[in-house]
């Protein structure tokens, strides 16, 4: 069954030099296993961590594209802020009235020619 002689209890120093090399042998049958297994691990993480890496590049650039309309947004509240503390006075008002008026006017004038 096992390819060396198995001692018997009370055998002496040729059985302690057998149960040494025994031990010896399954050490290195045992460490070569646990390395096939960490290499087989590694190569079905592989493709994981590539995809996690993926993702995650992929939430900093939605961060980052969040973060900028976040600050465009408090842009335009800063902005609408502005204007409601500081409307603009009736002759601003008046003088962009007469101004789109005159505008049709012309409008008006270029299309009849045409």
């Amino acid at each position: 069954m096992f390819p060396f002689p198995v001692p018997k209890p009370g055998g002496g120093d040729r059985d302690d030099k057998l149960l040494e090399r025994f031990g010896s042998m399954l050490d290195t049958k045992l460490e070569k296993q646990t390395k096939d297994h960490m290499a087989s691990t590694e190569r079905l993480l592989e493709p994981i961590r590539d995809r996690l890496d993926g993702l995650s590049l992929k939430v900093a650039e939605g961060k980052e594209h969040i973060n900028r309309l976040e600050r465009e947004v408090a842009e335009i509240r800063t902005g609408l802020q502005e204007v409601r503390q500081n409307p603009p006075d009736n002759t601003k008002v008046a003088i962009a009235e007469e101004e789109r008026k005159r505008t049709r006017e012309i409008e008006g004038l270029f299309n009849a020619l045409h």
